[in-house]
């Protein structure tokens, strides 16, 4: 379910919620952590040679910071400038992943949430369809307020039943971006959110003494992995037959039924 769910703009773990509680599964979150780790190694692989640029971008960035090179002066290199906006994304990220880490922890058990968040989903990408041609298409048209609106609604996807790809894309459709570069962007923002949810859940069961069963988890991990290198081509495909609006249909259905369930 993870690995299908992660790419397609249908929220994956208001997904894990439903079968969790509508099947009476028992997860942990540092369960869900891993599985999405697992869909983040895709993004890793697909994008190797995009993640290898702009790792070198950041390690050369900072280089010339520490050597006094003015901000703006560095920023010309627009590798420099990509990675500076992933850099602005992941900060309203982290904010609100760990300021309210607890309270939307809370809500992995709550269905009425789950189906509300479904139904605000499907109304973002319905309105996808009634977007203006693209007005930016490069990435120096991309502008740092832009990267925090983006990072703030990936932050607020922690939520579950809100889309993390249907809404930072849907975003970046909105603000008149091109869809390729703002799937780019939306995938490599993906990383560094999921490599510190996976660092603070793994902080948390270690400190907390529960007990990880490691082979169920690693089984979900490389499921979700192998299941997502598959899934993340069709969403690609999607995006660029600028279809992405036809999945508010499923949310809402899925909205509705999960609504419906949790009121009975």
């Amino acid at each position: 379910m993870q690995g299908i769910t992660e790419w397609l703009p249908v929220s994956s773990s208001g997904h894990l919620v439903i079968l969790r509680e509508t099947m009476g599964i028992e997860a942990p979150l540092f369960f869900d952590a891993m599985v999405h780790l697992g869909t983040m190694m895709v993004v890793v692989w697909i994008f190797r040679t995009e993640v290898s640029r702009v790792l070198r971008a950041l390690m050369d960035l900072v280089r010339d910071l520490v050597h006094g090179v003015p901000l703006t002066q560095a920023l010309r290199e627009e590798d420099h400038y990509f990675a500076w906006l992933l850099v602005l994304g992941t900060i309203p990220t982290t904010i609100i992943g760990v300021g309210f880490r607890k309270p939307i922890e809370d809500l992995y058990t709550n269905l009425f949430v789950v189906g509300t968040a479904l139904l605000v989903t499907g109304t973002l990408l319905f309105l996808t369809r009634r977007i203006a041609p693209a007005r930016r298409h490069g990435i120096r048209e991309m502008r740092a307020r832009d990267a925090l609106l983006i990072g703030t609604l990936q932050g607020i996807a922690i939520l579950p039943g809100i889309s993390r790809s249907g809404s930072t894309i849907s975003c970046g459709m909105f603000l008149g971006m091109n869809r390729e570069l703002v799937t780019r962007y939306s995938f490599l923002l993906f990383i560094p959110a999921i490599l510190g949810a996976a660092v603070i859940q793994t902080h948390a069961v270690l400190t907390s003494g529960e007990e990880i069963h490691w082979v169920p988890t690693l089984m979900g991990t490389l499921t979700a992995m192998g299941v997502g290198y598959f899934v993340i081509h069709l969403l690609l495909r999607i995006i660029r037959e600028r279809k992405f609006h036809l999945f508010s249909y499923y949310c809402w259905a899925v909205g509705m039924a999960v609504l419906v369930y949790a009121l009975s």
